[in-house]
């Protein structure tokens, strides 16, 4: 295949704007690649523990995390649960290890202690705020093009109905028919 006199050679996946993409579009290739890159950033924290805890909790709340969230409502949408549950399993030994958490702690509690949320959540917000976005026009026209508005204001309901089904990303429809009501007359994020 030729693009400008150029030949174009077929790759199984590339890397853009940080974002691994997959022939498949599986992100099964980025996930991998930011969970290797998450626990080198989970040892740096457990060789850093004689820090100060707030310094720790600082430095993976404002470094760590935002990197590995990073794109997340673009891949965090994938079917491949257990590959996302590893990334949940290393950012639950973040606070273990950052909270001096005792081994025996049932997973579940760990993340309720720190106060963290999950990354599951990440996701969540990430999809929230794009919605609400292109729901109100804060996105590029390419982006928003995508939402259908009924032009008849005195039926909300039809309005709602017709915001929360006009998505074209994978899941976002579902996850957004979960939204009460209210979240859709918001003015800002």
């Amino acid at each position: 295949m030729y693009l400008g006199g150029n030949n174009l050679e077929w790759v199984t996946h590339g890397r853009l704007l940080g974002v691994i993409i997959d022939h498949k579009l599986s992100w099964s290739t980025h996930i991998k690649e930011l969970k290797k890159s998450f626990a080198n950033k989970l040892s740096l924290i457990k060789k850093s523990r004689f820090l100060p805890k707030q310094d720790l909790s600082n430095l993976y709340s404002k470094v760590i995390i935002p990197a590995v969230t990073y794109g997340i409502s673009v891949w965090g949408g994938t079917n491949r649960q257990d590959e996302l549950d590893s990334l949940e399993r290393l950012h639950r030994s973040a606070a273990r290890v950052i909270f001096n958490f005792a081994k025996d702690l049932p997973s579940v509690e760990v993340l309720t202690r720190a106060k963290w949320d999950t990354l599951r959540t990440f996701y969540e917000q990430s999809i929230l705020k794009l919605t609400y976005k292109m729901y109100h026009n804060v996105l590029p026209s390419r982006m928003t093009t995508h939402i259908v508005k009924s032009q008849s204001p005195y039926n909300l309901r039809n309005n709602l109905k017709e915001a929360r089904n006009s998505f074209h990303f994978p899941q976002t429809s579902q996850f957004t028919n979960s939204f009460p009501n209210t979240v859709w007359f918001i003015v800002s994020v």
